[in-house]
């Protein structure tokens, strides 16, 4: 089956989840899918053979990644088009389980919509990293970030967080010139 240009596989998890492939199809106006029912073990090769289009897929499961990305790259596709998408925790696998189709059918069709691009910032450090929070969280940040970076921690809310001290100089117990951490508060 493919919506909205991407090829969807089902699987039922070896009969656990009953789907409805005349009502899928008819919900999401295409040919009724093929319901697959091992598709992480015995049923692998259909995977592959949807694989071998070149084109997206989502698969609807989201348990078995690594196993579908594997399988793909094996068939030479590219395990990068694979999407998944979890329809048996949330709906499949429910109290109302009978009535399920329609939310599956939304969960299928949301899943194949196109993401909208996420803005990025380019910014270079040049060694120099603030590390902006409001609990030990940001100070083990900053910890980390300490050894390679000259590192300020801002604590919004710091409550009774201590700022730890400063890191020493290992041959003599001195302030070392490197790494540097500056601790500071905001009201």
């Amino acid at each position: 089956m493919e919506v909205n240009g991407r090829t969807v596989v089902l699987c039922s998890c070896e009969g656990t989840m009953p789907l409805d492939a005349a009502a899928l199809g008819k919900a999401l106006g295409t040919a009724p899918p093929r319901i697959h029912h091992q598709l992480c073990r015995a049923e692998r090769d259909r995977l592959a053979a949807a694989a071998s289009g070149g084109g997206p897929i989502l698969v609807a499961c989201t348990q078995e990644r690594a196993v579908f990305e594997e399988t793909v790259e094996e068939a030479g596709g590219d395990p990068d088009l694979i999407q998944l998408v979890n329809i048996r925790e949330r709906a499949g696998w429910s109290a109302e389980v009978g009535s399920a189709t329609p939310k599956i059918a939304a969960l299928l069709a949301e899943a194949t919509l196109p993401l909208p691009g996420t803005p990025l910032v380019g910014l270079k450090s040049e060694g120099v990293a603030l590390v902006y929070g409001r609990d030990e969280t940001a100070v083990e940040a900053a910890r980390q970030l300490a050894d390679k970076l000259d590192v300020t921690v801002l604590l919004s809310r710091p409550g009774e967080v201590v700022p730890p001290a400063p890191p020493t100089s290992p041959s003599c117990g001195a302030p070392s010139a490197r790494p540097r951490a500056t601790w500071a508060r905001s009201s």
